[in-house]
């Protein structure tokens, strides 16, 4: 008689978080059209997001396991959400990521989740090192008003708006546009919210070639 390996809760778990997700996919599919129904599309259209959902899921059954082990379906989980994120904001995540996060479980569990706060994402929160460097203490704000008109609206950093690339703008499942893919400090890839949807720098970075530095 063959031994049968024991399935353990997480591994339930993740197999209905695929599971889940897989029924909601609709990548290859228009979002425009679905929107057009008149209400938030419970569907995934792109597959940067589908995988974006799928790793906020995971790591929040793991989550869900470590601090509340009684848990044996991803139903259960759905009650820990403000807690997680919560916790999110005690251990200082960005706001971005708080929302990002919020954004999968919204999804996932088609529940808008009214209750939970997370952060408000201001610029005056946001310090900047070495300000008063020669290149800085020269720069006229005047004469590049451009430049400082698409820097406030964006955050990049020196090191990231060197390498700008056009075409590299999306809009997310929030309604916001980002730039995607923005290689920053020690290689970290990111995604940044372009703040008001300015569609002054919108339209110059998607009206840039992509194989152009904006």
């Amino acid at each position: 008689m063959g031994y049968k390996k024991k399935i353990s809760p997480q591994q339930i778990i993740e197999a209905e978080v695929v599971k889940h997700l897989n029924e909601i996919n609709r990548i290859g599919e228009s979002r425009h059209d679905a929107k057009k129904i008149g209400e938030a599309s419970p569907y995934i259209f792109s597959i940067k997001t589908f995988e974006n959902y799928k790793e906020t899921m995971l790591v929040f059954v793991k989550y869900c396991l470590e601090k509340h082990p009684e848990v044996r379906h991803i139903e259960d989980c759905r009650k820990y959400v403000p807690e997680y994120i919560a916790g999110m904001i005690d251990f200082g995540y960005s706001s971005y990521t708080q929302k990002s996060r919020l954004a999968g479980f919204r999804k996932f569990y088609n529940d808008r989740f009214e209750d939970v706060y997370t952060e408000s994402r201001k610029r005056s929160r946001i310090k900047r090192g070495r300000t008063d460097t020669a290149n800085a203490r020269l720069f006229n704000e005047e004469a590049n008003a451009d430049l400082v008109h698409f820097c406030k609206h964006t955050g990049l950093r020196r090191s990231e708006l060197e390498h700008l690339k056009g075409g590299c703008v999306r809009i997310h499942s929030d309604g916001n546009y980002y730039i995607e893919n923005v290689i920053g400090k020690g290689g970290r890839v990111r995604d940044i919210c372009i703040l008001k949807n300015d569609h002054e720098v919108i339209d110059r970075i998607m009206n840039t070639p992509s194989n152009q530095l904006v």
